[in-house]
């Protein structure tokens, strides 16, 4: 994939300057900028590591061009005649823009989530913790299950408020997650298919091996 996205304030001290890049043809900055995401071509992967602070991510043929045409209505006929009459997009180029505007917002959406919540390590780490109550939860309730045990009193005045809290704010729409904004089978479907597939790679590529 030698197309890539990034973004900078000033792409001129990266080697390109919007619209006519001048950096060498197999290293090139600056194609065209959407919503402040530029889109660069090179070569060699490894010559990225100049612009690493600024790279987002490389995107493959169908995207770049997509990503050209994004905020695009029509295209001439004859794109090296000036004066060429204009015609309606293709559906493979529609395809391609709609490839690209989903990038786009998605990239859009983590810049927001970087802005409002913080960066990964503090998605991790609030992740961590959601996961740390849930499972002191199902440990400590299984404890007692498992064993034909009465849940301790401790127990359920530890967790009982905090379930309550959160399934109070489930139904009166206070607290809202991915489940309430998708169809909640698809959105199964779709996660566990990606985590049968990390699931394959690992028994393939590295179970296997090691």
């Amino acid at each position: 994939m030698p197309y890539f996205l990034y973004r900078s304030q000033n792409i001129a001290n990266l080697g390109g300057v919007l619209p006519n890049p001048q950096p060498p043809e197999d290293y090139q900055l600056g194609i065209t900028e959407k919503d402040g995401f530029y889109l660069g071509y090179v070569d060699d992967p490894q010559k990225i590591e100049q612009i690493k602070d600024y790279f987002v991510c490389f995107i493959d043929d169908d995207t770049a061009e997509g990503f050209r045409l994004v905020g695009v209505t029509q295209l001439p006929e004859d794109p090296t005649d000036p004066e060429s009459s204009m015609r309606d997009l293709t559906e493979e180029e529609l395809a391609k823009q709609e490839k690209a505007e989903r990038l786009l917002a998605k990239l859009r959406f983590r810049n927001s989530v970087e802005s409002n919540i913080g960066d990964i390590p503090d998605i991790i780490a609030d992740l961590s913790k959601r996961l740390e109550i849930i499972e002191r939860l199902v440990f400590k309730v299984c404890y007692y299950l498992l064993q034909d045990q009465s849940i301790d009193q401790s127990v359920k005045d530890q967790f009982l408020s905090i379930v309550t809290s959160y399934v109070d704010a489930v139904d009166n729409g206070t607290l809202k997650t991915r489940v309430d904004l998708e169809d909640l089978n698809e959105l199964y479907n779709r996660v566990y298919e990606r985590v049968n597939t990390l699931t394959n790679l690992l028994e393939t590529e590295y179970l296997s091996v090691t």
